[in-house]
């Protein structure tokens, strides 16, 4: 809804902004420096339909064999912000906003100094030092 409490039209900017969140992401990850955490906060749950999901990656890292560890170690994600907007529609990020926001390489691997253990960071996007179809979605 808008601010006059209208329905946006299904091409706003708002709504595909929306749809492109609906795709497999880690929060910020596109940012130079990423959220290590996500907070939700439910207002209002809804009796049916509230389909956020969540997934440990800490605890999927720690179920691989040690043969998919040891493969993985070393791979890193390219984090791309208008990667899923344009799939949603290709003239949904601005020039501005590539320019602001561009592609940054993030490690699949996050270790905290402070915490143990190790957690994967997974990205649907692109991934550098894995063959190119498991890195794809």
């Amino acid at each position: 809804m808008d601010s006059k409490g209208e329905l946006l039209p299904v091409t706003s900017r708002a709504i595909l902004n929306n749809r492109a969140n609906q795709l497999w992401h880690s929060d910020s990850s596109f940012k130079t420096v990423p959220a290590r955490a996500t907070v939700l906060r439910a207002v209002k749950i809804p009796p049916e339909q509230g389909a956020t999901e969540y997934i440990s990656l800490r605890a999927l890292y720690q179920s691989l064999p040690e043969a998919s560890k040891a493969e993985i170690a070393n791979l890193w994600g390219i984090h791309d912000y208008s990667n899923s907007r344009t799939k949603i529609d290709p003239d949904l990020v601005t020039e501005e906003e590539k320019q602001a926001l561009p592609p940054v390489q993030q490690p699949g691997l996050v270790m905290d100094p402070m915490e143990n253990p190790s957690t994967w960071e997974l990205t649907w996007q692109k991934s550098k030092g894995f063959p190119k179809t498991p890195g794809k979605p």
